[in-house]
C-alpha cells in the first residue's frame, strides 16, 4: 500500500466505524473525511489500493450527501468515475466494480447532472451483461441479482422507465 494510502486507511476504519456502527456520528466524521481528502492522492496507487481508495469513496459520497454537502459529495463521485476505469482494467471480473458506477448515480441526479448518472447507468448494465456471460458461480449470479435491484431503484428514482425495462428486458438480465 503506497504512503499516503497507509495514512488514510487507518482513518476510514475509524470513519466507518462511527458512520456506520455508532448510528452516524456526523459531527465526528467530518474531521476524519476532511483528513481523508487531504491525503487524497490516487496517482500513487496500488492496484491493490483501488479497492480501497474506491470503498472510501463510497461511504464519503453517502456521509456527504447525508450532511449536505452536495460539492463534495460530487467531488467524491467524480473521483470514483475517475478510479473506477482504472480498476475495471485491472480486475475485469470484479463486481464491486459495478457498485462503484451505480453509487455515484443518486448524487449525479441530485446535482443535476443526468446525462453522467445516465451514462454511468447504461456502464453498470454493460459490464452486468458481461459478468453474467463470464460466470457460472452462484456467489456472482446472487450479487448481480442485487445489483439489477439497486439498477432498477436508481432508474425508477430517476424516471427512467423506459431505460429500466429496456435493460430487464436484456437476455442477461432474464438469465
Amino acid at each position: 500500500i503506497p504512503q499516503v494510502a497507509s495514512r488514510a486507511l487507518p482513518s476510514w476504519s475509524d470513519f466507518q466505524r462511527r458512520y456506520y456502527f455508532d448510528q452516524g456520528d456526523m459531527a465526528a466524521c467530518q474531521p476524519i473525511a476532511d483528513r481523508m481528502m487531504q491525503l487524497w492522492a490516487p496517482d500513487t496507487l496500488l492496484t491493490e489500493s483501488l479497492y480501497d481508495y474506491l470503498s472510501v469513496l463510497a461511504i464519503m459520497t453517502d456521509y456527504y450527501s447525508t450532511v449536505g454537502d452536495s460539492e463534495s459529495a460530487l467531488w467524491c463521485a467524480r473521483q470514483t468515475l475517475a478510479l473506477n476505469p482504472t480498476y475495471e482494467k485491472k480486475a475485469p471480473t470484479e463486481p464491486t466494480i459495478v457498485d462503484g458506477y451505480l453509487n455515484v448515480c443518486y448524487t449525479l441526479m441530485n446535482e443535476g447532472m443526468e446525462q453522467e448518472a445516465w451514462q454511468s447507468v447504461r456502464h453498470a448494465a454493460k459490464l452486468m451483461d458481461q459478468h453474467v456471460k463470464m460466470s457460472g458461480s452462484r456467489q456472482v449470479y446472487e450479487t448481480l441479482i442485487v445489483q439489477y435491484y439497486s439498477l432498477m431503484e436508481v432508474l425508477v428514482a430517476g424516471q427512467q422507465y423506459a431505460l429500466a425495462d429496456s435493460i430487464m428486458q436484456s437476455e442477461a438480465a432474464r438469465k
